[in-house]
């Protein structure tokens, strides 16, 4: 079997990187979650905090409603754009170490990016409010799972030759 054409690559990586950095951005979310509590904030803080971007900054200390729900789809959309991106810009078919430390080493400089760029010109209250930390090793998580795409691209661009298409339901069970 041949090398894919452009538009079969560029298929294969799109679903490979939305497929991956939908699971690096789940990843990141609950990591934030979970760092938050370790330092005494509520789950919902993050989530508060992103909102930001879309809210008035009254919903800093807000109980977690629909603003805290924007907030983390918000952040979840932001990883998932950045892994699209990564998946064409980058396309590594090695094995080994070298596509994931690519990965985290975009995914950092996507955090320093943030941090110094867009977010200090979106909503400074990320900046300022957000234990960078925190979010540089939610980045840092992100970054190892989104290491799989050139794995993942591999195996939609060359699926075992007894691969059937799997069933609707037999996928749940």
């Amino acid at each position: 079997m041949g090398a894919p054409s452009l538009r079969g690559y560029l298929r294969c990586s799109l679903v490979a990187g939305l497929e991956v950095s939908a699971i690096g951005a789940l990843a990141a979310i609950a990591l934030l979650m979970a760092l938050g509590r370790f330092a005494g904030m509520p789950w919902y803080a993050y989530g508060n905090l992103f909102s930001t971007v879309l809210y008035s900054p009254n919903v800093l200390e807000a109980a977690p409603g629909y603003h805290t729900l924007a907030g983390f789809a918000l952040v979840f959309l932001y990883f998932v754009a950045s892994g699209l991106a990564f998946a064409v810009i980058f396309p590594g078919r090695r094995r080994g170490a070298g596509p994931y430390l690519v990965a985290v080493f975009f995914a950092v400089a996507l955090f320093m990016a943030g941090d110094r760029i867009w977010w200090q010109r979106i909503s400074s209250y990320i900046v300022i409010y957000g234990v960078h930390a925190h979010l540089m090793w939610a980045h840092v998580v992100y970054g190892v799972v989104l290491g799989g795409v050139a794995r993942r691209r591999t195996r939609l661009e060359h699926p075992p030759d007894d691969a059937a298409p799997p069933d609707a339901l037999s996928t749940f069970a």
